[in-house]
């Protein structure tokens, strides 16, 4: 069966496979994440079979995204996903609403990207001398722009950039980024430990805004998808699913 995509991304957010069949037979299936700063892409829309648990194809020229002035139409890709023709790039804190109309009825969503965030008021420092006797001191701090908590939390995400990374010979644990950062993160800003990389060289740090009522689109038991579209946040009108947003900013750091 074909694999959904969670995430953005996703280049962004990491895809997890999901088996639907307990799902009625002849669902219809919605699943978008807008990024703030880019074209629309990587959204899907599709029936599922519960007796075989087989993905197909919806045929429709009719799916459309309106916002900030701007009318999205949607083609599919040969992958079967959707995106903008124009490529044209979404912006920030601005509401998007999706409709179509296919051979069993009509859709539609309506999501809000969140604000634009950045970094501030400071990054300590963008290059790191690693001292491999490690210290208890951070060797990065990082506060972002503040969104309000009752409505955002954040993803982060580290890269490192290198073709053919060296590992950072530390005297005790290291690659901790990936254990301390696994789940929604609350605060805007973050302090990093010589223990929270693995590698030397360039690396880049991704921070996304979130709604926090989709955190489970985010945050999940990837050993039972079934359970975000039977259980999770579903705001589509005329299939199952979700629409929803984010905005991000990234910075790059040089681990020497």
């Amino acid at each position: 069966m074909k694999y959904y995509l969670a995430i953005i991304l996703l280049s962004v957010f990491p895809s997890c496979s999901k088996r639907f069949e307990e799902l009625p037979v002849e669902s219809t299936v919605f699943v978008g994440i807008l990024r703030a700063g880019e074209p629309i892409a990587n959204l899907e829309f599709f029936y599922l079979d519960e007796n075989t648990g087989e993905q197909k194809s919806i045929e429709t020229n009719a799916l459309r995204i309106d916002g900030g002035g701007t009318t999205h139409l949607l083609v599919q890709d040969n992958n079967d996903f959707y995106f903008n023709v124009d490529s044209i790039l979404l912006t920030t804190n601005t509401e998007y609403t999706l409709t179509g109309k296919f051979q069993n009825g009509d859709i539609q969503a309506t999501c809000k990207t969140p604000p634009a965030i950045a970094p501030e008021p400071f990054l300590s420092a963008d290059t790191v001398t690693i001292n491999t006797d490690l210290s208890d001191s951070p060797v990065i701090l990082l506060s972002w722009t503040a969104l309000d908590p009752a409505d955002y939390s954040y993803i982060l995400r580290l890269d490192n950039l290198e073709e053919n990374p060296t590992e950072i010979p530390l005297t005790g644990e290291s690659g901790n980024f990936y254990v301390q950062f696994s789940g929604p993160q609350e605060a805007p800003g973050i302090a990093l430990y010589e223990t929270d990389f693995k590698y030397y060289g360039l690396h880049r740090l991704t921070v996304y805004a979130i709604e926090k009522s989709f955190e489970e689109v985010f945050f999940f038991d990837s050993s039972d998808g079934r359970g975000l579209l039977k259980n999770g946040p579903d705001n589509v009108d005329g299939a199952k699913g979700y629409f929803t947003g984010v905005s991000s900013f990234s910075i790059d750091l040089l681990l020497e």
